[in-house]
């Protein structure tokens, strides 16, 4: 049931028309944390929620340090 979910949310994302600006800020951020972050704003039913929750269905799963309040890299826990 679990996969469901995310197969359809991942759905929603590729389905939603008109919002490419927006798919492609989210890909970005994705992809480069040098961008520091993304903030979508909009009108109510414009589906920001779906798209982002669509990315997070496609992204993998990271590894996290415990404690970090900045998602520090694994590797180098002290930098």
């Amino acid at each position: 049931m679990a996969f469901m979910f995310v197969l359809l949310q991942m759905l929603l994302l590729l389905l939603t028309l008109a919002m490419d600006a927006i798919k492609t800020t989210l890909l970005l951020g994705a992809i480069d944390r040098e961008i520091g972050g993304i903030a979508i704003s909009g009108s109510r039913g414009t589906a920001k929620i779906v798209m982002a929750r669509g990315l997070h269905a496609i992204l993998p799963p990271i590894d996290v340090v415990v404690g970090s309040i900045s998602n520090v890299d694994p590797a180098c826990p002290e930098e």
